[in-house]
C-alpha cells in the first residue's frame, strides 16, 4: 500500500495473504490537516474499512486530500491550521483575544514586507509603520460583534460605547515587543530601550525618571529634531540622546540607544556573531575603546558605533599567516 501524499495518514492491511483470503484495509489515522479520500489501484473503494478477495499480488493506493473544514470557525481551514501549528479546535490558540486567522494574516503581511534593516538610522521606517497602522486586529465574529465585545458600528452589544478595558495583544516582535490596544492603536518598543513608538501620536515616546522619582514623559518632535515635553511640547532641557549603531548589520548584537537625563551612567555592550570579531567602539568617529563593554556618563548627545570585522577579513588584513 502506498499513501499519497506520503505522511498524510497511516493505513493498515499490507502484508502476506494466502490465495482466496479476504484482506481488510483500513485507515488507522489521518495526519492533522488531511482527510482520507479513497482507495485506488487493485482496490477501488471509499470504504473505511474496505475488503477484497486476494487472487494475485495487489498494489493499492490510499489517497488523502487537504482537510478544508474549519472545525473551530476561526477562518483557517484544518489544513492551514496544521501548517501554522495552531489548534484546529480552538479559534484563539494563544488565548490573547485575537482570533488565529487575524494573527496569521497580520504576520504574513509583515513577512511580505520583508522588514530587514528596520531601525537603521540611515533609512526611514515610515513605510513599515504605515503598514502596521493598516493592520486590522479586530475581526467580526459570527454574531456580528467584534472579538473585543463591540459591534461593527463601534457600540457594544449592550448598546454602550466601547470601554477602555478592551482586550490587548502582547507578542514578541523584531527583538522587542509589539503591543496593540484597541482604543489607543499600537505601540512598538525595541528591546533594551526606553523609547516606544505610538501609532496614535505617530512619534516616539520616552519615559525617564525625573525629580522626586516622578516619571517624566517626552515625545520626539520630528520638525525640530529634538525631544519635547509630552504635555507642553516645550524642549526637554537636560535630556540627551544616545545613538548606538554597528558598521555591519550581521556582525553582532549591540545595546540599544535612547533618550536619557544628563549625567546618566551608561553601559553598552557588543557581542560578535559567529564568524565575526569585535574590533572596538568609535565615538563620534573617534576610536575610544577595544573593550566589548563601554561605561561612561552621558553629558552630551552621543553617537557611538560598534565596529565588527569578519574573521576572514581580519585574517586577510593580517596577511593570513598562522599566529597573527
Amino acid at each position: 500500500i502506498q499513501v499519497i501524499p506520503f505522511g498524510a495518514g497511516v493505513v493498515r492491511g499490507e502484508g502476506v495473504y494466502d490465495y482466496n483470503d479476504t484482506a481488510i484495509f483500513s485507515v488507522r489515522e489521518e495526519s492533522p490537516g488531511w482527510v482520507f479520500v479513497n482507495w485506488q489501484g487493485d482496490l477501488n473503494s471509499t470504504g473505511r474499512p474496505a475488503t477484497i478477495v486476494v487472487k494475485k499480488d495487489l498494489l493499492i493506493t490510499a489517497n488523502f486530500a487537504f482537510d478544508t473544514n474549519d472545525s473551530d470557525g476561526d477562518g483557517l481551514n484544518n489544513y492551514e491550521e496544521s501548517v501554522e501549528d495552531t489548534n484546529a479546535s480552538n479559534p484563539d490558540t494563544d488565548g490573547d483575544g485575537i482570533r488565529d486567522d487575524i494573527e496569521v494574516d497580520a504576520r504574513k503581511k509583515i513577512a511580505a514586507f520583508s522588514p530587514k534593516g528596520l531601525f537603521d538610522p540611515t533609512i526611514s521606517d515610515k513605510d513599515f509603520f504605515d503598514l502596521l497602522a493598516d493592520l486590522d486586529l479586530s475581526a467580526p465574529t459570527t454574531d456580528g460583534s467584534t472579538t473585543d465585545g463591540s459591534t461593527t458600528d463601534g457600540s457594544t452589544t449592550d448598546g454602550s460605547t466601547t470601554s477602555s478595558t478592551d482586550t490587548s495583544l502582547l507578542q514578541d516582535f523584531i527583538n522587542g515587543w509589539f503591543y496593540v490596544d484597541r482604543e489607543h492603536g499600537w505601540f512598538f518598543a525595541p528591546s533594551n530601550s526606553s523609547n516606544v513608538y505610538s501609532s496614535d501620536l505617530k512619534t516616539w515616546l520616552s519615559f525617564q525618571m525625573g525629580a522626586n522619582n516622578v516619571l517624566d514623559t517626552f515625545k520626539w518632535d520630528y520638525a525640530k529634531e529634538q525631544w519635547v515635553d509630552y504635555a507642553s511640547s516645550t524642549a526637554a532641557t537636560g535630556h540627551l540622546k544616545l545613538t548606538v549603531t554597528k558598521n555591519i548589520d550581521a556582525g553582532g548584537e549591540v545595546s540599544s540607544g535612547g533618550s536619557f537625563a544628563a549625567g546618566t551612567p551608561m553601559t553598552i555592550t557588543a557581542a560578535p556573531s559567529a564568524g565575526f570579531h569585535f574590533v572596538g567602539w568609535k565615538w563620534d568617529d573617534n576610536s575610544v575603546s577595544t573593550s566589548p563593554t563601554l561605561t561612561f556618563s552621558l553629558t552630551k548627545n552621543v553617537s557611538v558605533q560598534a565596529v565588527f570585522l569578519s574573521i576572514d577579513g581580519l585574517s586577510g588584513s593580517l596577511g593570513g599567516n598562522p599566529g597573527n
